[in-house]
């Protein structure tokens, strides 16, 4: 396999992301909540570039069934910041059951790809991945568009919540 200087950096960035995501989980690092929700956040990020790197060096035309995972996973990064910002801003925050609700973009994209591509054959897996100009996108441009308003929406909540605590 030849790697160019793209696929390195990405690489490389996956690697950064995922050990200061275990540098957080040292015994010294992984009893605040906050680091937990960083650890997450990097993990998700890492798994949304371990999504270009497949695309773009090929490897998601030899193993399919692994095409869309990082897109899928990278979808819960929002949510895992917006709890992070909030996790630093507020001593008692504590995690609740309430704030599954970040995870909805997840299980709402994820019920779209597993309709539109996971239940197909492979031969069909491999035709929409060949039809596809960049990595992450499968249907239409509308479900693109819905899913970057939703990070803009949690990076607004975000900012005013930075800006704003008190709200």
């Amino acid at each position: 396999m030849y790697l160019t200087l793209t696929d390195i950096v990405l690489l490389t960035s996956i690697i950064q992301s995922l050990s200061l995501a275990v540098f957080l989980l040292l015994p010294s690092n992984s009893g605040l909540i906050s680091n937990r929700l960083l650890v997450a956040t990097l993990v998700f990020f890492a798994a949304g570039l371990g999504e270009i790197f497949l695309y773009g060096s090929g490897l998601a035309l030899q193993y399919p069934n692994f095409a869309y995972l990082g897109t899928l996973i990278g979808l819960l990064q929002a949510g895992t910041l917006y709890l992070y910002a909030q996790s630093l801003m507020y001593q008692n925050f504590q995690l609740r059951g309430k704030h599954l609700v970040h995870t909805l973009l997840f299980w709402v994209v994820g019920a779209i790809f597993l309709i539109e591509y996971y239940l197909q054959p492979s031969e069909t897996k491999v035709q929409i991945l060949l039809e596809r100009d960049h990595p992450g996108v499968l249907t239409s441009p509308l479900l693109a568009v819905a899913i970057h308003a939703v990070f803009l929406g949690y990076l607004y909540a975000t900012i005013r919540a930075i800006i704003n605590p008190a709200s």
